[in-house]
């Protein structure tokens, strides 16, 4: 079981309070505060969540479900802390230790951005997928018209893929996301 993932090197320098850990059921309120804040702003990025789970049953509902999917090892659920509130997200999905392959998915609070948080998170969690379940392929998706997300995946080294055309509808308008990828090659000591 994963108690805690802590940033490393020099996030302290500008986060010094961040830490990304396992989402747990306790954080349902913070979760909810979390979300609700950034409701709009992250419904200009990627298709809306249902009405539902803005409440507190709503979110207790998502955690039971993600925590359900991660004990069946489908998934890593993780919160980015800074000064104790929730002010991320960042997520393994479609978690196959066998292929040694995962799908990343991350949102930051719009108070937050620019200021390297994701770049770091998404770099920490390769190494920590790596380290511990043998993850070497990566798959993330940015929208086309999302520049900054773009930006945390290259500055990670992820490569530009495909296209996906009318991947989602937002607010009525069709996105078009860009997959990129990251695959590690294993480490050969002669």
């Amino acid at each position: 079981m994963i108690k805690a993932i802590r940033f490393a090197q020099d996030l302290s320098m500008t986060h010094p309070k961040s830490q990304i850990r396992l989402l747990k059921k306790g954080d349902a309120q913070a979760l909810l505060d979390f979300e609700y804040k950034n409701k709009r702003w992250f419904e200009s990025k990627i298709g809306p969540r249902e009405n539902d789970f803005y409440s507190i049953d709503g979110v207790k509902l998502h955690i039971l479900e993600t925590l359900t999917h991660y004990h069946a090892k489908a998934t890593l659920p993780l919160v980015i802390i800074n000064c104790g509130a929730i002010v991320g997200r960042i997520n393994l999905h479609n978690l196959d230790v066998e292929k040694r392959r995962a799908h990343i998915g991350y949102r930051i609070d719009q108070d937050m951005i620019g200021q390297g948080l994701a770049t770091k998170a998404v770099e920490h969690i390769v190494e920590y997928a790596l380290k511990h379940f043998g993850i070497r392929h990566f798959i993330a998706l940015a929208a086309v018209d999302n520049p900054a997300s773009q930006k945390v995946l290259l500055n990670n080294q992820f490569s530009y893929a495909r296209k996906h055309t009318a991947f989602a509808r937002v607010k009525g308008k069709v996105l078009d996301c860009n997959e990129y990828i990251k695959v590690l090659q294993p480490q050969h000591i002669d």
